[in-house]
C-alpha cells in the first residue's frame, strides 16, 4: 500500500484539508504554508462536491421512481 506524501513537502501524512478534504498534509505548518494558494480551489472543490452530491441524490430518486413504475406494471401484466 503506498503511503500518503504531504502536498507541500512529500513527507509521509495523514492529515487532510478540513473543509475539502481533497489535500494531505503532515503539519498545520505545512497547511498554512500553502493556505493563500489552496484557498482558491478548496472553495471551489467543495461547491462542486456539494452540486455533485445534490444531483447524484436526484438521480437516485429517479431511478427509484423508474423501478416502482417498472415494477407496477410488471405486476399488472401478471
Amino acid at each position: 500500500m503506498l503511503q500518503e506524501r504531504c502536498a507541500v513537502c512529500l513527507m509521509p501524512a495523514q492529515n487532510r484539508c478540513g473543509s475539502c478534504r481533497s489535500v494531505i498534509y503532515c503539519s498545520r505548518v505545512c497547511q498554512a504554508s500553502v493556505w493563500q494558494l489552496h484557498r482558491n480551489g478548496c472553495y471551489n472543490f467543495k461547491k462542486k462536491l456539494s452540486e455533485f452530491k445534490e444531483k447524484l441524490e436526484l438521480l437516485k430518486q429517479e431511478a427509484l421512481s423508474i423501478k416502482r413504475i417498472q415494477e407496477s406494471n410488471s405486476m399488472k401484466l401478471d
